[in-house]
Formats: C-alpha cells, structure tokens, sequence
C-alpha cells in the first residue's frame, strides 16, 4: 500500500510544480520598502542599467556567439524585460529570466572555446 501511494505522489509531482509556478506568477509582491522616493530612484537606476546592458548584450551576442544583430537585439530585449519587471513583481521576473537564459543557452553558439558558452557575459 505505501508503494502506491508514493506513486501516486510521484504522479502529482509535476502538477504541483506547476501549480507553485503560477501561484508565483499570480501573487502579489510585497510593498518596496523605501516608500516612493526610493522607488523612483532606484526605477531610475534600473532604466540606466537596462539602457546600458541593451547596447552591451546586443554586441556581446552579435560578436561572440555568432547571432546577427535582429535576433541578438531580441534576446538583448528579452533579458533586460525581466530587470525591469523586478522592480513590481520579482517573482514572475525570475521565472522570465530563467526562461530567457535557456533560451540564450538553447540559441547561441560561441565564435571560439574561450568563450563562457552557455552563459553569455552580459
């Protein structure tokens, strides 16, 4: 009888995975602690990072890993969404982050063995 029940736990495994990734997704995150004047500077910090990594990524990605820039620009877009996304929901912008890096990982291939392949630098 033990057997099937830890079967039958293995088999809901997956299920409530999923339901622990959505109940991430849909919560609420918790107020910023600064109140609004730090939240506006630190939204403004974030902004100046993105703006930054957008340039940087999309020549790293160009360069390094053999994408043209089209495709190197959209994954540079995708990667700097989720720090934006940080700022109000943290939880969804790790699991977008996540998704984004085995993207990267999945798509890229390194012009040479020195490079950090899957993990680009930027």
């Amino acid at each position: 009888m033990k057997i099937i029940s830890s079967d039958r736990r293995l088999r809901s495994l997956p299920a409530a995975s999923g339901a622990a990734v959505w109940g991430d997704l849909a919560r609420p995150s918790i107020p910023f602690p600064g109140g609004p004047r730090g939240h506006r500077t630190l939204t403004a910090v974030v902004w100046l990072l993105a703006v930054t990594l957008y340039f940087a990524g999309t020549l790293d990605l160009a360069q390094h890993y053999r994408l043209g820039y089209g495709p190197a620009m959209a994954l540079t877009v995708a990667r700097i969404v989720p720090l934006a996304l940080a700022l109000s929901r943290p939880r969804p912008a790790w699991w977008t982050q996540l998704v984004v890096t085995v993207a990267i990982a999945a798509l890229t291939r390194p012009s040479s063995p020195a490079e950090p392949w899957p993990w680009a630098v930027t």
